[in-house]
């Protein structure tokens, strides 16, 4: 998962490291100028803190949905709900032997319900824009 704007390491949640994308695993740091050229800058990579990615942050979204929890109380939610309100884009996506996945896996949201509607139908890679 990537942020882009003006995000803080106090924005994202506990267990989380934000880290500046041209810094981060060379995979997004290889992907920082596109990213900024799709999403605005700076951009910002958000580690899970245990895997080197954003896995296991994402992962508890499948988590909640299958204990049938509401996902409004998950910390990767909250986090795509702030970004929203503070007008900071976003891009979740699946990472594959495809050096384009951060475009072809994600989907376009509108809004905070489109995001939820996607990660209900268990469509997690999601982007959005400000803009």
């Amino acid at each position: 998962m990537t942020i882009s704007g003006n995000v803080s390491a106090g924005d994202v949640p506990a267990t989380a490291i934000l880290v500046p994308a041209a810094s981060a695993q060379a995979y997004v740091a290889n992907l920082e100028s596109r990213l900024a050229q799709l999403d605005g800058a700076p951009v910002f990579f958000v580690d899970d803190g245990e895997s080197g990615t954003s896995h296991d942050l994402v992962g508890q979204v499948g988590d909640v949905l299958v204990e049938g929890r509401p996902l409004r109380e998950v910390p990767f939610i909250v986090l795509l709900e702030r970004c929203i309100r503070n007008g900071w884009n976003f891009r979740v996506w699946l990472a594959d032997n495809d050096p384009q996945a951060h475009v072809k896996n994600t989907i376009p949201v509108a809004n905070f319900d489109a995001v939820l509607e996607n990660m209900e139908q268990g469509r997690v890679c999601v982007c959005w824009h400000a803009s």
